[in-house]
């Protein structure tokens, strides 16, 4: 039992280091894209890599108050034809991180180690699937908005325990109103 107790020392030590060590790095935007249903992929070809990835919705015309937006943002997020399929629900707790709209609001994110095919994943598994995607192509009620894919490239050998630690610094920091977590 010491051995483990001084490797979860050790292990809190690089925590503490991997949380200072965020501050080092920015999402880097990849590609903006127009939800319907006919748009081209080949966007994902560049970003063929482990990581972490952000999802920002564009929030529209700056007139609009942050409540009237989120209100409506949300009840096309949680219509009763989308609300019982798997999918992501709002954070109340992370919603109420944030007090002012901003061009670009953070929707969810994520870590894969091909974040090409988890991006095509939040696109376009089906509804019905059991899978915590966000199924966007099946929401036409949020059709025509325009998101934003942001990415943090990290290539790491350790990827089940880095990435979780640091996917969950970067969701506490930038609160994403949609997710499990």
């Amino acid at each position: 039992m010491e051995n483990i107790t001084k490797i979860d020392t050790e292990l809190s030590t690089l925590i503490t280091s991997l949380k200072a060590e965020l501050d080092h790095y920015q999402f880097e935007s990849q590609f903006e894209f127009v939800l319907n249903k006919n748009f081209d992929l080949s966007f994902l070809q560049n970003i063929k890599y482990p990581g972490v990835y952000l999802i920002e919705i564009h929030t529209g015309d700056q007139g609009i108050v942050f409540n009237d937006w989120v209100k409506s943002f949300l009840e096309k997020w949680q219509d009763k034809e989308y609300a019982s399929h798997f999918v992501p629900n709002s954070r109340k707790g992370r919603l109420a991180a944030h007090k002012d709209l901003s061009t670009w609001f953070p929707l969810y994110i994520g870590k894969s180690k091909d974040i090409s095919k988890r991006i095509k994943e939040h696109l376009y598994i089906e509804m019905k699937r059991p899978t915590g995607a966000l199924k966007l192509i099946g929401r036409e009620n949020i059709y025509e908005h325009v998101f934003k894919v942001s990415t943090i490239k990290v290539e790491v050998k350790n990827y089940d325990i880095i990435m979780p630690q640091l996917e969950r610094m970067l969701r506490n920091k930038i609160n994403p109103i949609l997710g499990r977590q």
